[in-house]
């Protein structure tokens, strides 16, 4: 639980700083691609591809389930 609390932490003032830096720099997709390369990269080296293949596709999941 205490590491679930520090993930939840860093995850939300990453977020909040991805979105400060796309409205500096005017290009939501540019921050989005840079970042999802980063995690992309390091995920794959910290916990392998199929790993990292699932994360990526949970994150989908939860983006698509909360347009509907």
């Amino acid at each position: 639980i205490i590491y679930q609390s520090k993930l939840c932490r860093i995850r939300d003032t990453i977020e909040d700083d991805l979105y400060k830096k796309s409205l500096i720099e005017d290009d939501h997709l540019a921050v989005s691609l840079s970042a999802g390369r980063y995690a992309a990269m390091k995920l794959t080296e910290l916990i392998g591809k199929e790993e990292t293949l699932i994360f990526f596709n949970d994150c989908i999941k939860t983006i698509s389930r909360s347009k509907n």
